[in-house]
């Protein structure tokens, strides 16, 4: 991959891969060498403590092994993300790496393309947002919450990540610089009128969505009704 953007998405895989694999790497020794304490001592039963215990450790290897993957072979993760996508991801990254106009700690923005920025290869263009919603799941050691960025392909939703503890303006503030950005977006919810508004820019032409590259307006003159004129 000779192209900037392609380059920084690969990179950043193998750096995600590098984390992954050294987490569960650590966390994988350490419960080889409990199990093998616990059946040297002769302690080693089913019951509610060896399950669970045993359950983690597949999990490690399997995380360690998809580390592997991706700091050995970034390109099939790659290609399966450029396949949700439609075969588009590696032009994004193009145009969203070579012309940044904006940056900041959620999101990456050029002309034509916006990107989360915890996850980069997390991407659309800008005209192909439609609906931007608001989730907020609370978990067990704190909170997960992001906006969400539905586009035409329903496999290609980009997550924007609200990192840490934020007020309930600056969450708004991140609102309005994304709507500001995405000039097509309304925000709402997908149960409600969100969600219809998204299924109608869905089913409309490519054509008539505005700011899109494909956009055509036709003008009609009132002498002549047959007379169009494309702009």
């Amino acid at each position: 991959m000779d192209n900037t953007g392609r380059e920084v998405l690969r990179k950043d895989v193998k750096v995600r891969g590098w984390i992954l694999f050294g987490i569960f790497s650590v966390i994988l020794v350490f419960m080889i060498i409990t199990i093998c304490s616990m059946i040297h001592n002769g302690d080693f039963e089913w019951n509610s403590f060896t399950g669970p215990l045993l359950f983690l450790t597949v999990i490690s290897v399997i995380c360690v092994w998809d580390g592997i993957r991706m700091i050995r072979t970034p390109e099939k993760l790659l290609n399966r993300e450029n396949r949700n996508h439609g075969g588009s991801v590696y032009e994004m990254a193009d145009k969203l790496y070579g012309d940044i106009i904006y940056e900041d700690k959620y999101i990456m923005v050029s002309h034509e393309v916006i990107a989360s920025k915890k996850v980069r290869y997390n991407l659309a263009y800008r005209w192909d947002v439609y609906l931007i919603s608001y989730v907020y799941r609370s978990l067990r050691y704190g909170k997960l919450e992001y906006y969400c960025l539905h586009t035409r392909n329903p496999e290609n939703e980009v997550l924007i990540i609200l990192k840490g503890y934020m007020t309930k303006k600056r969450v708004n503030e991140v609102l309005d610089m994304l709507l500001s950005y995405c000039p097509n977006a309304i925000y709402g919810d997908l149960d409600g009128a969100g969600g219809e508004y998204l299924k109608k820019m869905r089913k409309t032409d490519i054509h008539d969505i505005p700011h899109s590259p494909y956009y055509t307006c036709l003008l009609y003159t009132s002498d002549a009704a047959d007379d169009r004129i494309s702009v």
